[in-house]
């Protein structure tokens, strides 16, 4: 991977404090190009139809110290200091593959087995037949899954891990069931340049009734869109003209939701030829709304939104469908669907026991799918509390939201 200076990929993540510290721990944080890696040490989120606002920043978290052995001592004691270094970086997922892979080079350089097979597809994968089958007499492989490799290798593995996505074959394999259902939303997705001048040092999110459209900083003069809405106004977003697009994205942050509902009316009609000008529609409505202020005012007014949106990277725009979805179990025969499995395999390699039995990985099983339940219900009830418009629920929200804001 060699990244262009001032050109960011689509496709980053959000690295949060406890991951990070776990890529530190597996010397793969270090690897990472780091001048590609952004911190962030404010979050504003806000809902459109009341203004009610929260403000997360890292005064409200913690720094967790703690030294783990995967393969070795227990975990030392955990201590927690007040402060904590960013509320996430934004990372690349091309930079993180390359710090993995880099990791994994310098491990097997001093004597780890590990093979990497590059430009390989899994054709298919399969059980075993036989006792005695791979040539090792006597040890029954009739259950250890065999993966065929689209170069003519064969793989027979005593624990198979899932890690291929929402369409796993190897979930399809161990003839687990995913379970959930579809949003009717898209998730339109850019890479953007900003206004220089401001600092980029915050991530912004605003809940719109279509879903919420957020920013989150690349580096300065560049910050990453995550717009969720429908899937008839994500196939316009995808095909406007840049300008329009970028306008577009300012109106939805810093205008009243009756101006951005008209003004977003209009986007089929743009994709058509109308001369609909969303910046000029923009900068009328700021006049309109900022007449009168003292310099000062307008000053506080521009730190509450976001940097103004400059322009959209060439072939950056994206969108892909939003689902909820969740195997119905995370451990087969030989099987697990992959998640923090390195303590419980640290424990069954300790104790000399099979990594691939059902016996070890049903504790691995019975942690994370109550965490994995939890998370997917919050996520869940957010969306289905901010899609509504109903006014007894959004004065509640707004309520919540002010009342959280107050306390921290």
């Amino acid at each position: 991977w060699a990244p262009g200076a001032g050109e960011y990929s689509n496709r980053c993540s959000s690295i949060t404090p406890a991951s990070y510290r776990f890529f530190k721990e597996i010397g793969v944080w270090d690897k990472l190009l780091h001048d590609r890696i952004h911190p962030y040490q404010d979050m504003q989120v806000w809902d459109a139809l009341t203004s009610a606002r929260i403000t997360f920043n890292t005064s409200l978290l913690h720094t967790y110290t703690t030294s783990l052995s995967f393969f070795g001592s227990s975990p030392s004691a955990t201590t927690v200091t007040p402060g904590a270094p960013a509320i996430a970086w934004m990372v690349e997922n091309l930079n993180l593959q390359r710090g993995i892979l880099r990791q994994l080079d310098e491990l097997r350089g001093e004597g780890a087995k590990c093979d990497v097979f590059a430009a390989t597809k899994v054709k298919g994968i399969t059980k075993g037949e036989a006792v005695g089958e791979g040539g090792e007499e006597g040890l029954d492989l009739s259950e250890w899954p065999i993966v065929r490799l689209d170069n003519g290798r064969t793989l027979r593995t005593r624990l198979l891990v899932g890690a291929d996505g929402v369409n796993s074959p190897v979930r399809t394999f161990a003839g687990i069931d995913s379970l959930g259902w579809d949003y009717d939303r898209h998730g339109v997705v850019a890479t953007l340049r900003v206004d220089e001048a401001r600092d980029n040092g915050t991530a912004w999110q605003r809940f719109l009734p279509t879903g919420p459209i957020a920013i989150l900083p690349l580096g300065p003069g560049h910050s990453s869109l995550v717009w969720s809405t429908t899937p008839r106004l994500a196939s316009a977003l995808r095909t406007l003209p840049p300008s329009a697009f970028t306008s577009l994205i300012n109106v939805a942050f810093r205008s009243s939701m009756p101006d951005l509902r008209y003004l977003l009316s209009q986007t089929d009609a743009v994709n058509q030829g109308a001369p609909v000008d969303f910046g000029a529609e923009l900068a009328w409505r700021e006049e309109v709304e900022t007449r009168g202020m003292d310099e000062s005012a307008r000053w506080e007014r521009e730190m509450a939104v976001p940097p103004l949106v400059t322009d959209v990277a060439d072939g950056s725009r994206a969108a892909f469908p939003l689902r909820m979805r969740n195997a119905e179990r995370y451990v087969g025969k030989r099987v697990v669907l992959v998640g923090c499995l390195a303590s419980v395999l640290e424990d069954g390699f300790l104790n000399g026991g099979d990594i691939g039995t059902h016996h070890l990985l049903s504790g691995y099983s019975s942690q994370r799918y109550a965490r994995s339940l939890a998370m997917l219900g919050a996520v869940d009830k957010l969306h289905r509390l901010f899609e509504t418009e109903f006014a007894p629920v959004v004065w509640a929200r707004s309520v919540g939201l002010n009342g959280v804001e107050l306390r921290s």
